[in-house]
């Protein structure tokens, strides 16, 4: 992979960067996209598309500063282990069971331990990841209930991958921090379903999460499990993930 780092980048903005790198390059898709004190850095899996960012190196301003903004292009590992073409074959035979082309949804929640394919491992994520890119790209109802997931640092490639997800589901996980959620700004959500979470058991900073979320994605709709949200149009987007099928049994 190639490691991009932008001097400043987080002061300036991710979503600004990114918009401003897709004036220039097309079909940008950063994996894990994170800050370094004040710096922003993520990785590119295609070298040309690298070099290109790489070749507007100082081309863009800051739009405060007026600055001109570094590119900084390295070769480096993401640390992402390769799957086994076993285990490929398995995750694109699951997804291709789990989708439903009538609703656009896809149903991420791997049951089986038997065959491993657990989403918190970060390579069978990422492979997730890059066989939703290449056939899934229409996806508007995702749902990864029920794996144990406690970060999204590789679910978050995603963003960059669908652009219409109205519906998602990360209801059943063991996310703790808000921080964690804070890397999916970005999504259309409508609807959100996020109870039976660790989060979900401060009060106090889950309400300060539930209007953060609720402003940061401007849903009409947020179904949580907590006693001072109400629940609206649960019965439509379940039945989205209805006819799903369960690859495991």
């Amino acid at each position: 992979m190639e490691k991009e780092g932008v001097p400043k980048g987080a002061s300036i903005g991710k979503n600004f960067i990114l918009r401003s790198i897709g004036q220039y390059v097309e079909d940008v898709k950063p994996v894990l996209l994170k800050t370094d004190r004040n710096d922003l850095m993520f990785y590119i899996e295609d070298e040309e598309t690298a070099n290109a960012i790489k070749a507007i190196s100082r081309r863009i301003r800051d739009p405060v500063s007026n600055s001109p903004i570094t590119f900084l292009v390295t070769r480096a590992s993401a640390g992402i282990a390769t799957v086994s073409p076993g285990e490929r074959q398995l995750i694109e035979e699951a997804l291709r069971k789990r989708y439903n082309p009538e609703s656009h949804a896809l149903d991420l929640m791997f049951r089986t331990r038997a065959l491993h394919l657990a989403l918190t491992r970060n390579n069978i994520m990422m492979t997730v990841v890059n066989v939703i890119d290449k056939y899934y790209g229409d996806v508007t109802a995702l749902s990864v209930k029920g794996n144990r997931l406690r970060f999204l640092d590789f679910f978050a490639c995603l963003l960059y991958r669908l652009k219409n997800v109205r519906m998602l589901d990360l209801s059943s996980n063991q996310i703790e921090k808000m921080s964690e959620l804070e890397k999916l700004k970005g999504w259309p959500v409508e609807t959100f379903f996020f109870e039976d979470n660790p989060i979900c058991g401060n009060h106090r900073h889950f309400l300060y999460f539930c209007f953060f979320f609720m402003s940061a994605l401007d849903p009409h709709y947020i179904v949580m499990a907590a006693p001072f949200l109400v629940i609206n149009d649960a019965f439509n987007v379940k039945r989205a993930f209805h006819n799903c099928s369960d690859i495991f049994s």
